[in-house]
């Protein structure tokens, strides 16, 4: 009986993990067609695409036009639970992205 238990905890923690999980590739087309949820791809857009020295023209190219004259995208709201949206800013130098990262609008 305490096996049975302790294996229905585990298999609830698990459970519970992979529902609070909202990563997913990134993909251009959802990008620019599902703003609300580009949360989702930041992840994967971060480690795979958006890199360090990367061309401005190749980033509006990959993400479209940003929102403002900063270089700012909106994410949409990861969370039930804070009304916050998020929000990538990019910083270039020289026409080159010099540093980027996720905000809480």
């Amino acid at each position: 009986m305490k096996n049975k238990i302790i294996l229905i905890l585990i298999s609830i923690f698990f459970i519970s993990c992979n529902l609070f999980n909202n990563n997913r590739a990134f993909s251009k087309e959802s990008w620019e067609n599902d703003p609300d949820h580009r949360y989702e791809m930041i992840d994967d857009l971060k480690n795979s695409y958006l890199k360090i020295g990367m061309n401005k023209d190749d980033v509006i190219d990959l993400l479209g036009e940003p929102e403002s004259e900063s270089s700012v995208y909106y994410l949409g709201n990861s969370s039930n639970y804070n009304p916050n949206p998020e929000f990538l800013d990019i910083k270039y130098s020289n026409n080159k992205v010099l540093s980027f990262g996720v905000f809480e609008g």
